[in-house]
């Protein structure tokens, strides 16, 4: 119940700060997944990391908010806890 409430939480929160008129601090460029053969890959891109990303870092106020084919088809990563650094 409690991952529910979280979730629906982070995206409640998600919708307002697109609302707002923020837009990434980088390109709006599709996010694409790092190449698994560089030896600096970052880890791949899960939903629950796009939003901690989003509320952490904010979003600029002179950009348009980031397209829902931005977030939209990544995958869940399923962890319980992956919202808890938003809550203190």
């Amino acid at each position: 119940m409690k991952l529910i409430l979280r979730s629906l939480f982070a995206i409640a929160m998600l919708f307002a700060v697109a609302s707002c008129g923020g837009g990434g601090g980088g390109s709006d460029a599709a996010v694409s997944p790092p190449d698994a053969a560089a030896p600096d890959a970052t880890p791949p891109l899960t939903f629950e990391s796009w939003v901690v990303d989003l509320v952490e870092n904010r979003t600029s106020d002179t950009t348009d908010p980031a397209p829902d084919t931005e977030f939209l088809p990544l995958p869940e990563s399923g962890d319980p806890h992956a919202f808890d650094s938003l809550f203190p």
